[in-house]
Formats: C-alpha cells, structure tokens, sequence
C-alpha cells in the first residue's frame, strides 16, 4: 500500500467543510482521500499554518515552496515522490497515482457510511486532529490528467 501526504496551503480546516462557505472541491478531495483509506493507503494530511516546521522540514515540499511561492500548494507526495502541486488532483488522478486499477467513482457517502480519515493538525482552530469525512454523494469529477 502507498503513503500519500498532503501539504495543503494555510486554512482553517482541511476539508472545506467549516466556515460560512463550504469549498466543493476540497470536501471531494476529503471524501477521494477517504476512499483511499478505505483501500488500504496511509494518508496524511498537514496545514502550513499550523505546522510550519513539517514543511520546511521536508526538501522536496520546502523547494517547491522556494520556486513557486504560494503557487505551490497544494502539494501531493506519493512514497515520497511528486504527484501534483498547486492544485488539488481529480480522484482518476489520486488512483492512477497510487497503482489503482479500479477506476470506481463511487463516493465513500454511496455505500451509507462514513470515513475515518486522519488529518495530521493541532487542535487548534476549527478542525480536530481526527476528524470523521463525510462524504458528497456528488458524482462529478474533475477531468484533469489530460
């Protein structure tokens, strides 16, 4: 199984779900990371604003922060390696990335439950360190990989 790591931008909560406005695209990216859980794969995700030190600390995520500035993020390691930055991957991307041949675009919320998906934070601010991802039921999907 594969260790993906998310080095999201600074923001309240990582899944786009608190605060006045929710964020489609990162409640999606949430419930696409939690099908990963799901499958097997250890995720991790971590905050530039509440963790500093991980970012600096990490070469590769540290020069892109040095070449790109704020355009930098997010960023998606697989094993270590560079999946996509500046923006969030679709969930074909995600699974392509991962070695997944299942294709399935099923969302976590279809089969009526709901995700533990670990979200590396303090406690600080809105989110928890562990947080319970529920899934959108909707099916749309980014198209990206073109």
């Amino acid at each position: 199984m594969r260790t993906i790591e998310v080095f999201d931008p600074p923001m309240c909560c990582s899944t786009g779900v608190c605060g006045p406005k929710v964020e489609p695209r990162l409640a999606d990216f949430a419930a696409d990371l939690a099908l990963l859980v799901d499958r097997g794969h250890h995720v991790t995700r971590y905050n530039l604003s509440q963790e500093p030190g991980i970012f600096a600390s990490n070469d590769l995520v540290r020069s892109l922060l040095v070449a790109h500035e704020d355009d930098a993020l997010p960023a998606i390691l697989v094993d270590g390696d560079l999946c996509v930055f500046g923006r969030y991957p679709s969930r074909e991307e995600l699974l392509v990335a991962v070695g997944e041949t299942d294709h399935s675009t099923r969302r976590a919320s279809d089969s009526g439950g709901r995700t533990e998906l670990r979200i590396a934070s303090s406690s600080s601010g809105c989110c928890s360190v562990d947080e319970t991802v529920a899934a959108g039921n909707d099916a749309t999907q980014q198209r990206c990989c073109d």
